[in-house]
């Protein structure tokens, strides 16, 4: 069998040493670092570093210490007025007459649980006055139905109302006017009262409003009524009025003072009137609500429109 074997075309060894040393070796060698790019990357590391460093402090605080050098500076801490500390010992081998002890100040008592179970002027006030109210307006309300919750809130054997199965009365509003402290936890509240009373089968009449004064225990247990209602001194009184001046409001003011009047009831035209006070504008209507009834009300704007307080003479 006969077999054919190609002859390749090889360079000869005498032009591959010529390519070889055509090559320029000189050029292919790395050239030096430049030394600024080293000290960049450490002035870089060293300001992530320092910004670790922060980060670490910030999430993990270090604990406090703890031995002679944390409790020689107790007594120069701030401590809360009225709480007395003593520094505990430390048992480091120190004479115990020489131990530092933490000090708030003479003259300071520390809290009892009397003071921390105390209430405040301001949340006394308005408890004893919130149950004030709702004492009165179930005591003056007949409806022909059981009196025992109001009667629960009396001193036993003093609930001696009167009942009369012909009387109606409907308490409308009881507010309480003013508390004052006439001892420790013995409050007196003014309410006033505004009501609607029928007897028999005759119509509801409105009754004109009048002031009780009720006394308030405000005991551990919550606010205890002492005794019935006692009749007060409805106080009224009027205020001075500003001097104002007919006159045409500026369309801004006009048109601020309806989008305010109107957003409770329809307002009657006929009834708008404008005046002046100095840089102020007083408008008033009449407004009628949802079943038509009417009334008037008034608001005070500045001539930009804005609505203002309304001014006292």
């Amino acid at each position: 069998m006969v077999s054919y074997v190609r002859e390749m075309d090889l360079p000869s060894p005498e032009h591959v040493d010529q390519r070889l040393e055509s090559v320029p070796w000189d050029d292919l060698v790395r050239p030096p670092r430049d030394p600024r790019r080293r000290m960049i990357l450490v002035l870089l590391a060293g300001v992530v570093a320092v910004i670790a460093a922060s980060a670490a402090r910030t999430l993990w605080p270090a604990p406090a210490l703890t031995g002679p050098i944390a409790a020689s500076t107790v007594d120069t801490a701030p401590v809360p007025p009225g709480v007395a500390a003593s520094a505990q010992a430390i048992d480091d081998g120190t004479p115990s007459d020489s131990k530092p002890v933490a000090t708030t100040g003479a003259g300071v008592s520390p809290i009892s649980e009397a003071d921390l179970r105390a209430v405040s002027p301001g949340d006394a006030s308005r408890t004893v006055v919130a149950y004030a109210e709702l004492f009165v307006s179930l005591w003056l309300t007949l409806d022909g139905g059981t009196t025992a919750s109001v009667d629960e809130m009396l001193p036993r054997g003093m609930a001696d109302g009167v009942i009369d199965p012909s009387a109606r009365s409907f308490v409308e509003s009881a507010i309480g006017m003013s508390a004052t402290e006439l001892a420790a936890s013995i409050w007196q509240v003014e309410v006033v009262v505004r009501s609607l009373s029928a007897f028999a089968d005759g119509e509801y009449v409105r009754v004109p409003p009048r002031a009780y004064s009720v006394t308030v225990h405000l005991t551990e247990g919550g606010p205890a009524i002492v005794d019935l209602p006692s009749p007060a001194k409805l106080q009224m009184s009027q205020a001075g009025v500003v001097s104002t001046e007919l006159g045409e409001a500026p369309e801004s003011v006009t048109a601020a003072a309806r989008s305010l009047l109107g957003s409770v009831g329809l307002i009657d035209d006929a009834t708008l009137t404008t005046s002046q006070a100095a840089d102020l504008w007083r408008v008033s209507a009449v407004v009628r609500d949802v079943a038509g009834v009417p009334t008037r009300i008034a608001v005070w704007l500045d001539d930009a429109g804005i609505q203002v307080a309304v001014p006292v003479g």
